[in-house]
């Protein structure tokens, strides 16, 4: 039997104001239904969904613009004949937003036909949403500058400490700026990496990306989040990334809505081998961590030059725990070849979710996600399929490939509060290689125990092809999609 356990970061971020905002005063507003001190934004629960109003018959349009899900997002609101309003369906957690208003100064500008319209703000507010109350807090400071100190545990980089100081939401410009210094003491390296967003056309959601970095790096966020690999690795001996050490910067152009995000980017990254420099765990010592798959230069070593682009479309009810709706995500990178670098191929990938709820609260789930190169792709940048995040039955990475397909399905049926059981069936393949040059469909099916929607669950699952396959125990404290 073969276990694989992943869980969440191995110490929380401490979150501190920088000095600059120290001296910036917060005020504190009421609870359940909040508002302003200038009684013109309010936000409450109407029919389960958070209600966003804002009291200013003068604005011509308005926008809620903040921060939801991770993301920056600009709804548009819709005006009553009294206010203006928008409403959305927001999980428990604390998020940032300001009203964006287009208005004139002059008094009768509503009888006149050439008028002259400016941008203007509200106060950045945050919001804080927790079992059904919710709590308003208005802030004055120009930026938010926090400061944010974390810690990732893996095999090649032991325990890296990350300081982290980040300015975000500007009082006329949402963008951002954020520096991460590192050091891994397993390795004796200084890591860094910067990233900045500039608001180009805030109607239209339009802004410029640029990033730096020179740092550890592993390709296998899709799989699973370093938040949990750490803690597989800290605790159980069980590291399931794989890493290089890269060096590079990305620029580019994104739009973004509340539904949708495009982007494209151009990239040259140095990317090398890294070998595994730690060997310790709370338990599990007995054993050796695997060796890292990009430990030789062979097909790692070398320089990358890319234009890259993604296509993001969000349709779900809720990010984070969705029961219902549906996302899309397409990806694609064209590397070397007039754009110089040491790898000439092209890349793309797509992901299709879909939530379904059924009848008596039962749920259906389901996820297809494929992709394929063409060219010679660096070691790092194939397909690996197989165990945790893909093929649950099967053993870790046991499939690669130039070429791939995954498909996920599964129905879950309550057993009580906070609680389902879940029927599930795994449907894949990767291909494109000597050892695997043609296609030929593996599967798995199991039963999977998980609590607060997904917060926590155990599976169990076994290839459908062999009698005789081992069952496969995975514990994770995140939803696998």
């Amino acid at each position: 039997m073969r276990i694989r356990l992943n869980s969440l970061l191995l110490a929380p971020a401490a979150l501190f104001l920088f000095a600059a905002a120290a001296s910036a005063h917060t005020v504190e507003v009421d609870s359940l239904h909040a508002i302003d001190l200038s009684k013109q934004v309010e936000v409450r629960f109407e029919e389960g969904r958070v209600v966003f109003h804002f009291r200013y018959d003068r604005a011509d349009e308005a926008v809620v613009s903040g921060r939801f899900d991770g993301r920056t997002v600009e709804w548009p609101m819709r005006f009553d004949g009294e206010r203006w309003t928008r409403s959305a369906e927001l999980d428990d957690g604390d998020y940032e937003f300001r009203i964006l208003f287009k208005t004139s100064e002059d008094e009768d500008w509503r009888e006149q036909e050439n008028v002259s319209f400016e941008y203007q703000e509200t106060e950045v507010y945050d919001l804080r949403i927790d079992s059904h109350e919710i709590r308003l807090f208005e802030k004055h400071a120009r930026h938010d500058r926090t400061t944010a100190l974390g810690f990732e545990y893996n095999r090649v980089e032991g325990l890296r400490t990350d300081l982290t100081i980040a300015i975000e939401q500007g009082r006329r410009n949402p963008g951002g700026f954020s520096w991460t210094q590192g050091y891994a003491p397993a390795q004796d390296r200084w890591s860094w990496k910067a990233n900045a967003e500039i608001p180009l056309f805030r109607p239209a959601g339009l802004f410029l990306t640029a990033e730096g970095y020179d740092r550890t790096v592993s390709h296998d966020t899709w799989t699973l989040s370093a938040d949990e690999n750490s803690a597989a690795a800290l605790f159980l001996h069980e590291d399931f990334r794989d890493y290089t050490l890269d060096r590079g910067y990305a620029a580019g152009l994104a739009v973004r809505s509340d539904d949708h995000e495009v982007s494209v980017r151009y990239r040259d990254v140095e990317s090398s081998p890294a070998k595994n420099n730690a060997d310790w765990s709370l338990f599990g010592n007995a054993k050796d961590f695997r060796p890292n798959l990009f430990a030789d230069s062979a097909g790692v070593a070398g320089e990358r030059r890319q234009i890259e682009g993604s296509l993001e479309l969000d349709y779900r009810n809720r990010r984070d725990t969705p029961t219902s709706g549906r996302a899309l995500r397409l990806e694609g990178e064209y590397a070397g070849h007039e754009l110089g670098g040491d790898f000439d191929y092209a890349r793309g990938t797509a992901e299709w979710r879909e939530f379904y709820r059924l009848g008596g609260w039962s749920a259906l789930r389901l996820r297809v996600m494929g992709g394929a190169i063409d060219g010679v792709a660096p070691a790092y940048r194939r397909f690996y399929i197989g165990g945790i995040g893909t093929l649950r039955g099967h053993r870790f990475k046991e499939l690669s490939g130039t070429r791939f397909f995954v498909t996920n399905i599964e129905y879950l049926v309550p057993l009580w509060d906070e609680m389902a059981i879940a029927f599930f069936t795994d449907i894949g393949d990767a291909w494109g290689t000597p050892a695997r040059s043609d296609f030929d469909v593996e599967s798995d099916m199991g039963i999977g125990l998980e609590v607060t929607d997904g917060a926590v669950r155990v599976d169990f699952a076994r290839r459908a092809d062999q009698t005789d396959a081992d069952l496969m125990v995975t514990l994770r404290i995140q939803r696998m999609f």
